[in-house]
């Protein structure tokens, strides 16, 4: 059994977890998910923070209830690794949509935008998107 602080356990009853997730990612800087399915509204992720998973066995979806965004948004400086990150349970959409496993904010900007304000220095890795 974990007993680091930052840790957590899926949840069985599929409730969503955004809130659970964000708290540990501001207390600690960092969050571990067990393995499992995590439903989430969209985890916006604090400058300098990072989200572990136990590899493929764990699950990142954005609900069913949201009708756009993505199960992750990252901001700079984060580091997300080993789980899989889904816009949603789907095998394949017929179409992209507006539903997404991670986004990189500020990255879908309008063609005149400042790079300065860009996010940058992510770390994404062994995850399944």
């Amino acid at each position: 059994m974990k007993t680091e602080p930052y840790y957590l356990k899926a949840p069985k009853d599929g409730r969503d977890m955004t809130a659970k997730i964000e708290a540990c990612l501001h207390r600690h800087g960092a969050c571990r998910l067990g393995t499992g399915n995590f439903v989430t509204r969209g985890i916006r992720m604090p400058e300098g923070t990072s989200l572990f998973g136990a590899g493929t066995a764990t699950k990142l979806i954005l609900s069913p209830e949201v009708a756009d965004g993505a199960a992750v948004r990252l901001s700079s400086y984060c580091t997300v690794k080993d789980m899989t990150l889904l816009g949603g349970l789907e095998e394949a959409p017929e179409t992209l949509g507006t539903r997404h496993g991670i986004l990189f904010e500020g990255t879908a900007v309008d063609d005149q935008y400042d790079r300065a304000s860009q996010p940058h220095n992510n770390t994404v890795s062994e995850c399944f998107i």
